[in-house]
């Protein structure tokens, strides 16, 4: 799968709910995660947690709109009972939020494994499907 095949684009609009905290380093870069609250256009919203380089720390202030572009991360911590698939958004880069709305993912790459489509005990359907997206590793990546 080439590059051009393979794409991993966050954007998103929100307003920011916690400082960020020391996550963790790596390479001589340290990490941050902070909590973001995104609307959706339901009305509702999610609370997400959003990893930065702590380069970016200074522009993350509690209480203000922020916009930020990057990738949807993913890994299954084994630690505990069982696997647990853990999400987070990786913020690649950030500006103020100036009021937009936003909230998109645009993931292409290869399925690797059937599609199950299934119902909530609502009725609402849903498809679940494991994707394979490639990245760079490293810096930069």
């Amino acid at each position: 799968m080439t590059n051009e095949q393979s794409r991993n684009e966050v954007e998103l609009c929100g307003t920011v709910l916690s400082a960020p905290t020391f996550s963790h380093e790596n390479h001589g870069t340290r990490f941050s995660l902070f909590s973001l609250r995104v609307p959706r256009l339901s009305g509702q919203a999610d609370i997400l947690q959003i990893l930065a380089p702590s380069a970016l720390d200074a522009q993350i202030v509690p209480g203000s709109e922020l916009l930020l572009h990057g990738q949807l991360r993913s890994f299954n911590n084994k630690s505990g009972q069982g696997n647990r698939l853990v999400l987070t958004v990786y913020a690649m880069t950030v500006e103020p939020g100036g009021g937009q709305s936003v909230n998109s993912i645009l993931l292409s790459g290869v399925l690797c494994k059937p599609p199950v489509l299934r119902r909530t005990p609502l009725g609402r359907s849903i498809c679940d499907l494991m994707l394979a997206v490639s990245r760079r590793y490293g810096r930069g990546g």
